[in-house]
């Protein structure tokens, strides 16, 4: 029961921003009652947050499996990224929810959030970290590294690329990045 209510929820945070969702619709989307949403969720920021996570959770095991795969520390950095820069293409609207839903949440759901970027993170640096160490990428701080990754990656999926995919545009940044990163 709870899957298929994180499921309708999901899909109506695709759709519409957390102000603009009403726990009726996620409700009327699950095919149950209002009441058996609070059964499961304490709050509508609780709803939203576990939806979040979860798909956060989704994105960051798909990373993590591309990050840990054979081959050398960029290519797999870039296909970690990719794989992030896929899922939010295929549901630009979650995307959209998460960035500005967060400001309405409360403190202890933003930290839940905030465990997945950590953990998104701690992924990132860990390749780079490996990348130093194998000397495939000069000596830099590699928690900053992984920030600037994220961060430019999130950025440019948010604003939309100037042209072409928002896969483009991350495969893109990862060559602007990581030509700064390779040791020469």
């Amino acid at each position: 029961m709870r899957a298929r209510i994180l499921d309708a929820s999901e899909k109506a945070f695709s759709e519409a921003d957390f102000h603009s969702v009403q726990v009726e619709t996620v409700a009327s989307l699950a095919g149950v009652g209002k009441g058996t949403i609070y059964r499961y969720f304490r709050d509508k920021g609780a709803l939203y947050v576990d939806t979040l996570t979860r798909a956060m959770g989704r994105v960051v095991s798909q990373m993590e499996e591309k990050a840990q795969s054979n081959g050398e520390p960029e290519a797999r950095l870039r296909a970690a990224l990719r794989a992030l820069a896929e899922f939010f293409e295929r549901d630009r609207g979650l995307l959209e929810s998460m960035m500005r839903g967060q400001l309405a949440l409360k403190e202890e759901d933003r930290r839940k959030l905030k465990e997945q970027g950590d953990r998104m993170n701690a992924l990132l640096r860990s390749v780079v970290e490996e990348g130093i160490s194998r000397s495939c990428f000069r000596g830099v701080n590699p928690a900053l590294a992984a920030w600037v990754l994220r961060g430019a990656c999130v950025v440019t999926m948010m604003q939309g690329p100037q042209e072409g995919s928002t896969v483009g545009a991350v495969e893109e940044i990862c060559d602007i990045v990581l030509s700064g990163l390779r040791s020469h």
